[in-house]
């Protein structure tokens, strides 16, 4: 599609059940895999692909043939552009089915859904649509057969949930979806109404005028069950059950004025019931399809497109094996062989034209005769006699019967005299017509039709009725008066109907079905074909059943006997010869870049035949055309191409690289040369070059010019040519100018000839060199001093561009523009026009870190909009809000009121929220005058002349100020006065007093007030205290920036958009809490991976696919983000940032966002840094893509939690109730709920965020808790602190136990061994939080003993590398405990005890001391090093307890062990004894990872490779090893592995000393099997 722009059709053909369907989808996910991703199109491939399983609810059903047999054609068009990337999909259906939902054959089912409906609905919808199981319906189980309602290995109710899910994920909304049941659930309703005789005749009319009694025979039917209707009518949505029930009792005929109701008979009745369940259903179905597309809507550009037709297969029911009615073929089996017959049509006329091309080119080629199925369409489409027109003329007469149409059709077609015509219009075809319809034998409704695939024996009972499919006005109109939105739309109002009765003018079901076939066979037509042949191993749907003739059969009628013979004997590629040599020219020196030999096109094509050595047997030369046996040539031919372009085009650039560094070399020479020859300057390597814009001073443009800064002057020289325009000496320059504002232009003085004006990104570092440069070729002064060259900072000077002209330079403030821009002016000077900075306080005030360089948002409370806004608009004439947000006022007693401030461009508004009222309205040219302290607070003061003045406080202070700065400017062409003071005098009442006196120090009035600003570092918060002649303002030291923005500053990412947390906001940011960036592991990354700079490393909450949380280690780099296990080092998967494609949040004061990760599932984190991260993550991907990524900030977050698994939901929900944030799962993913009036994000039961910081990971202040008294093991030292290990804050029985004694958090919790009163062992769980200590048992989670922190009076511990430590309780019994976590422990419960009590709890280090396991008993524990230990041990003696512990850890302790396999992307782990199952031959490294505690000299890796009959061994020498903290990581040389068949191959590795002794051992088995 791509090569040729061509648009494809993939046809699909093949027998019922031998699996179309399945091959449709498996082409369509291929596609979708194949095919560009996005945004965008990833919704578009979602919802195509989901669509199939919807699709087939609706559309499939079992029959006889297939469990899940199309009972609907379905064309997918899928369109593209030119990128191949999937822009938009249209899906057509062909005739549905619709007789189906009414009637089935025996062992044959309804569609899937109603089945699936009846099973999958759980209790609630069931009850609300008045649903039973699926034997209960008559429209589901017609034959009173259980069997018939259930298909083998297929459970409905689950594939009901799947039919839900995938409805969800195509667009359809849970409302649709349940407007969709109902309605579903109506038509079984409406189908168990039954009908009964009453005692009126049928045919007796209701009527104002003549009666016209009808048929007395039968009587008027009236219904037996109207609470069956009743819920048909409750489904429908109906407002009463009475239009439904005449419109199937009664017939409403329209005689010209005259209205006339005829009372039905049963089977009338029970027609119309049908009927309109028809109706209906086939409604339903259309609107799915329109609702599908409308989701995928197709582009009006689109220009590439891939169809995909699949149709159902040709159907033949066998009379012989079936009751006489289920085994008949009636007009359903004609429709989809006829279908299938216009398809294997097009196949033969398309091998037919292959044919006549190679006659026509004289290639070698033998005709093959191919099959004529030209006759078979004629008797069933033919006009005016065919099949289909003959049973539309007999429908349309009111008493048309099935006999007469099979005698019309016996008549025309019986005898064969017809076919002579047909010889007649194709007098070249050769093959013998033979006359595809034969007479029945017997004198039954039954005529046969061969078709191309077998003869099929047609029933035409029913037929007549079954295409006129009348549904009458009466059933329409009363579903009109439906309130349901679905049915709404199935019936709408404005659809045309025929109200007169009659059947004539609508449309018959065959009519339609030609129709759309022939609006298919159109789209298909001009595309280019290709064709799936799906054959079936038997008709019994069994298993590994291979029936020959029956497979057989299908290759024959499928046409791939000729197929394969046309394509055997035929030619895979075929192209003119013009063509093929502008393709392929490259491949030969005689064509390239033209061929000018003899024989014009064909012979370059035959010279590059005979340059890439192909075979004369493998291509053919035609007329015109070139004709290729099979794909090897033409991949050989594009291979080629391929390699010449690639050769040229490194010649290409290799060319212009030396070109363009001959000229920058030569023309950087010839500047040197000349430099050194006219003005005697010497370049050296570290001269400052800079690329400036020069200013012109004729046309105020900007050119391109380099600066050069020499030792003697200042050269300007061209970039291309390096040509010198401009020679400055430094003894002629006077001066530098430049404005105040924020533009990068500078101008350079020169009195003795004209001034120059450049602009320089970098103005200040060039002005800086250049005033350097200009000091070194000065003298010394008097005092030792060198001149410097003035700089003038002003907003308006002169320049003399020329000699002897004088222009003025005018630098405005201009607030819209993103670049400065240069204008001449009328007196011919020049105007400079830029944006001014951001900081209002002109540099007068420390900023707050979170204030300076914020990203301002305005709206904030979205006022813009509003009804007061209108009002507004009306009465004042303010059209915009600048901005809108809750500040605090303080009234003149000093109590703080909230107020909403809103600033148009007129006018600043003091309003209520409670309500909405304006309290005052100032017009911003009053406003004459700001105050502000010079502290990091939010107050400011708004001076009003001739009225009170107005207090605020607000967070968002820099940008209010900002706000009203712009517009009072735009407004009045002036200056807002900013005054910044520690003490600001305000006006509480209206005065007489001039408002200048406020900015006076010495100004005094009774009417004015005074606030004091203070700064304090004993306080929580900035606080106001009212005084006696105004207030006090005590503020809180924080951390400030300057503005000079010397220190990197953070910016609010989320735009203003998101509540922040005080924490979260004044947070310094460290980036690597980990302290990973100079590891060895950080190394390995950058071998392994390129990465070269570490930006964030940390630990994190990992929410995966099933919510549960999971504690992980999160490395962000400058390319990629690292998942890695907590406890461990290894990579669970690496996100390069360039496949980041945005990152969500919500609004909240939450943790949790969402990573989102193109073409892959996503990520859903929660953790404390999470502004950090993302802020890490935005700006790395900027600098690697240079775009900035998408931030979405929502409440409700859609996210994929693993590949191609649909979408789940998010939804953040504020609740006051809850103490931590907490996961609740939902239908559609989870709701997380959220304290906004707390400050902490943990998940529910962690510790929140400032409380863990200040316990959990933090160690003491020596970083020694046993002050060097106590030897530590490598393994206690470097490890790191995790508290929680069990997790039991988010154990319900934990937490139900913390709230019955007051405990606020969990600060450890892990399994310890404890030695009870006997001296034996047990294993316990150790759980302590901020106020408690409890003792568990595991077993039945019984708390053995609660134990007050207060309570404990001491730790006692050896000097020796144990792990057993005492706790004292004076007033009970001791706990003698045994942990490899004893460190981290003792550190948090010394902690604990400091904040709870101010307690310090001490510690004693000793070999021998005092233990009590009882209340009235004490012994004495010895430790004592004991070489021949392998572990620590606990022995009882007569004195007490003696603990034996090891007397050193070995001398190298294995970390880890990994197994490198060659085409395998990740390594295999060694645990244990590890079983490798690969291919038979395989290379591989193995790599150890181990720490050392001695030192070791003369060690040797020992490999061993054995199998039965043969052994390898391999010696590799180790360097010296030192003890240290880092590990050692060594990877073997590649060995190759021999295998064998008959046992596996074990593999062993040894690190072994000097005398023999082994270290350390890894081994693992290979097995082929």
């Amino acid at each position: 599609m791509r090569e040729t722009g061509q648009p494809q059709t993939v046809i699909i053909s093949g027998e019922s059940g031998a699996g179309k369907t399945e091959s449709a989808k498996k082409i369509m996910e291929y596609i979708a895999a194949v095919s560009i991703g996005g945004l965008v199109t990833d919704n578009i491939k979602q919802i195509l692909l989901e669509s199939n399983p919807v699709l087939e609810a609706f559309g499939n059903a079992k029959t006889l043939r297939n469990d899940n047999s199309s009972r609907f054609g379905k064309f997918i068009d899928m369109f593209f552009n030119f990128k191949g990337q999937m822009e938009g999909g249209h899906i057509t259906t062909l005739l549905l089915e619709k007789s189906r939902v009414v009637n089935q054959k025996r062992g044959e089912r309804n569609f899937h859904i109603f089945y699936q409906l009846c099973a999958g609905a759980d209790e609630v919808l069931k009850k609300q649509l008045g649903l039973e199981s699926a034997k209960h319906y008559a429209y589901l189980n017609p034959n009173n057969n259980k069997e018939d309602t259930v298909i083998k290995n297929v459970n409905d109710k689950n594939e009901f949930k799947y039919t839900q899910q995938s409805m969800m994920e195509a667009g359809i909304s849970i409302t649709e979806q349940m407007q969709i049941f109902r309605t579903l659930a109506g038509i079984l309703h409406l189908g168990n109404v039954k009908f009964i005789p009453s005692k009126k005749d049928s045919g007796e009319t209701i009527s104002s005028g003549t009666s016209n009694l009808g048929n007395k025979n039968d009587d008027a039917a009236e219904i037996e069950n109207m609470d069956v209707l009743k819920k048909a009518v409750q489904c429908f949505q109906l407002e009463s059950e009475v239009p439904l029930r005449d419109a199937l009792l009664y017939r409403t005929i329209k005689a010209g004025k005259e209205v006339t109701k005829i009372a039905q008979p049963c089977s009338k009745a029970a027609y119309n019931r049908d009927a309109l369940n028809k109706s209906i259903y086939e409604r339903l179905f259309n609107w799915l399809i329109r609702r599908i597309n409308s989701a995928v809507k197709k582009p009006d550009d689109a220009r590439f497109s891939i169809g995909l037709l699949d149709i159902y297969g040709f159907e033949i029911y066998d009379k012989k094996n079936q009751g006489d009615k289920d085994g008949r073929n009636g007009i359903e089996q004609l429709n989809i062989n006829f279908v299938n017959e216009k398809i294997q049509q097009q196949i033969q006329h398309w091998l037919q034209r292959e044919q006549d091309e190679y006659i026509q080119e004289k290639v070698p080629w033998r005709v093959t005769a191919l099959a004529n199925v030209d006759a078979c369409l004629q008797v069933i489409e033919g006009k005016p006699m065919g099949a289909y027109a003959l049973l539309n003329e007999e429908s349309i007469l009111p008493r048309g019967t099935d006999q007469n149409y099979l005698d019309k059709m016996n008549n025309h077609f019986g005898d064969g005299k017809w076919m002579e015509s047909l010889k007649r219009s194709d007098a070249n075809d050769n093959t013998k017509a033979i006359n595809p319809y034969a007479k029945a034998k017997f004198a039954t409704l039954n005529f046969d039709l061969k078709h191309f695939a077998a003869k099929v024996t047609y029933d035409v009972e029913g037929w007549v009725e079954a295409n006129r499919d009348t549904v009458f006005v009466d059933l329409i109109l009363s579903m009109r008066q439906s309130t349901g939105e679905l049915m709404v739309q199935l019936f709408p109002k404005d659809e045309k109907i025929d109200d007169s009765g009659s059947s004539k003018l609508q449309k018959t079901t065959s009519m339609q079905f030609v129709s759309e076939v022939a609006n298919l066979l159109a789209k298909i037509k001009n595309k280019k074909h290709h064709y799936v042949k799906c054959i079936k191993p038997n008709h019994d749907k069994k298993p590994d059943d291979l029936i020959k003739d029956v497979v057989m059969d299908q290759v024959r009628y499928l046409g791939i006997h000729e197929n394969v013979l046309v394509r055997k004997s035929g030619y895979y590629f075929k192209m003119d010869y013009e063509q093929f040599l502008n393709r392929y020219k490259l491949c030969s020196p005689q064509t390239w870049p033209r061929y000018k030999g003899q024989g014009g096109a064909r012979g370059g094509v035959e010279a590059i035949l005979q340059d890439m050595k192909l075979s004369n047997k493998t291509y053919a030369l035609g007329k015109t055309k070139i004709f290729l046996k099979s794909p090897v040539q033409l991949f050989a031919l594009d291979e080629k191409v391929e390699s010449r372009r690639a050769e040229m085009a490194t010649i290409l650039q290799r060319n212009f690289r030396r070109y363009k560094t001959k000229q920058t070399a030569m023309a950087q020479q010839h500047l040197a040369a000349s430099l050194e020859r006219t003005f005697g300057e010497v370049l050296e390597p570290d001269t400052f070059r800079q690329q400036i814009n020069m200013i012109s001073a004729q046309t105020a443009s900007r050119q391109k010019r380099l600066l050069v800064v020499g030792r003697k002057a200042l050269f300007v020289v061209d970039p291309k040519s390096y040509a010198i325009i401009r020679r400055l000496p430094y003894e002629d320059l006077t001066k530098i100018s430049c404005s105040t504002l924020n533009d990068s232009l500078f101008s350079v003085h020169d009195d003795s000839s004209y001034d120059c004006m450049f602009e320089s990104d970098n103005k200040h570092e060039t002005i800086k060199v250049i005033r350097d440069a200009y000091s070194e070729v000065q003298e010394f002064d008097a005092d030792q001093k060198k001149k410097e060259l003035p700089v003038d900072i002003v907003d308006e000077f002169k320049w003399h561009p020329r000699r002897g002209i004088v222009q003025q330079v005018q630098f405005l403030k201009n607030y819209t523009c993103r670049r400065t821009q240069i204008s001449k002016t009328i007196d011919g000077g020049l105007a400079v026009m830029s944006k001014p900075s951001d900081d209002v306080f002109d540099g007068k005030k420390l900023r707050r870190k979170q204030s300076f360089h914020k990203r301002f948002y305005g709206d904030y409370i979205h006022m813009q909009n509003s009804q007061l806004m209108k009002q507004i608009t009306l009465e004042h004439g303010d059209k915009h809000v600048m901005f809108s947000g809750v500040v605090g006022k303080f009234n003149k007693k000093f109590k703080r009121q909230e107020r909403i401030l809103m600033i148009t461009e007129k006018a600043a508004y003091n309003i209520d929220p409670h309500g909405y009222m304006i309290n005052r309205r100032i017009p911003l040219k009053k406003i004459r005058a700001i105050s502000v302290s010079p502290l990091t607070d939010g107050y400011f003061v708004v001076h009003i002349p001739d009225e009170y003045d107005y207090v605020f406080e607000s967070n968002k202070k820099t940008e209010i100020l900002k706000v009203l700065n712009e517009n009072y400017t735009h407004m009045t062409r002036s200056t807002l006065k900013y005054q910044v003071k520690e003490n600001i005098k305000f006006r509480v009442n209206k005065s007489k007093t001039k408002n200048d006196a406020l900015l006076d120090d010495d100004a005094n009035a009774s009417d004015l007030k005074v606030i004091q600003f203070y700064e304090r570092k004993d306080i929580k918060a900035t606080v106001l205290n009212p005084t006696k002649y105004g207030a006090q303002v005590l503020v809180k030291v924080e951390d400030f920036m300057k503005n000079d923005m010397s220190v990197d500053v953070i910016q609010d990412i989320y735009q203003g958009q998101k509540l922040r947390r005080r924490e979260s906001l004044l947070r310094w940011e460290m980036g690597d809490y980990l302290h990973l960036n100079d590891s060895k592991y950080m190394k390995n990354i950058t071998t392994k991976f390129g990465d070269q700079k570490l930006l964030y490393s940390g630990i994190i909450n990992k929410i995966n696919k099933r919510y549960a949380v999971q504690d992980r280690k999160i490395l962000i780099t400058d390319q990629a983000l690292y998942n890695l296990e907590k406890d461990g080092n290894r990579i669970n998967r690496r996100i390069p940032l360039k496949n980041i494609s945005g990152i969500s949040c919500s609004t909240m004061k939450d943790g949790f966002f969402v990573v989102r990760v193109q073409d892959e599932y996503d990520y859903f984190f929660a953790t404390p840094n999470k502004t950090e991260i993302i802020k890490c993550i935005m700006d790395q991907h900027k600098k690697l893509r240079g775009v900035a990524l998408e931030l979405q900030v929502d409440d409700k977050l859609v996210y994929s939690p693993q590949r191609k698994a649909g979408l789940r939901t998010i939804e953040f929900q504020d609740d006051l109730t809850v103490m931590q944030s907490t996961i609740v799962r939902t239908q559609t993913g989870v709701a997380i709920k959220v304290n906004n009036a707390r400050d902490d994000i943990d998940l529910e039961g962690r510790p929140a965020a400032a409380e863990k910081r200040e316990f959990v990971g933090v160690r003491g202040e020596a970083g020694d808790t046993y002050q060097a008294r106590k030897a530590r093991r490598k393994q206690s030292l470097y490890r790191e602190y995790m508290g929680d290990y069990l997790s039991y804050n988010a154990n319900p029985s934990m937490k139900k136990l913390m709230k019955q004694n007051g405990d606020r958090q969990i600060l450890f919790s892990d399994e310890m061994m404890k030695v009870n009163k006997k001296y034996k062992s047990q294993k316990r769980i150790i759980v302590m939080t901020d106020k408690n200590l409890y003792n568990i048992d595991p077993q039945e989670f019984k708390v053995k003993r609660r134990i007050p922190l207060e309570d404990i009076d001491g730790i006692s511990l050896s000097t020796l590398p144990d792990n057993s430590f005492c706790l004292h309780m004076p007033d009970s019994y001791d706990y003698l405990l045994e942990s490899d976590k004893k460190t981290e422990m003792i550190d948090l419960l010394t902690q604990a005890l400091v904040k709870k009590s101010n307690k310090k709890l001490p510690i004693n280090v000793s070999d021998t001391f005092e233990f009590s396991p009882s209340h009235n008993e004490t012994q004495s524990i010895t430790f004592v090093l004991d070489d021949n230990m392998a572990e620590t041990n606990i022995e009882p003696t007569n004195n007490g307890l003696t603990v034996h512990v090891q007397h050193e850890e070995p001398a190298v302790v294995l970390e880890a062990a990994y197994v490198y396999v060659k085409d395998q992307p990740r390594p295999i782990e060694i645990k244990n004894l590890v079983l490798i199952k690969l291919r038979k031959k395989w290379k591989y490294k193995l790599e150890i990872r181990f720490y050392v505690n001695a030192h070791l000299s003369g060690c040797s890796f020992h490999e061993k490779i054995d199998t039965v009959t043969n052994r390898q061994e391999f010696v590799s020498s180790v360097h010296d090893l030192a003890p240290r903290e880092e590990r050692y990581s060594i990877t073997l040389p590649e060995r190759r592995v021999l295998f064998s068949l008959l046992s596996k191959t074990r593999v062993k590795a040894k690190l072994v000393d000097p005398l023999g002794k082994v270290l350390l051992a890894v081994r693992f088995v290979y097995d082929v099997k």
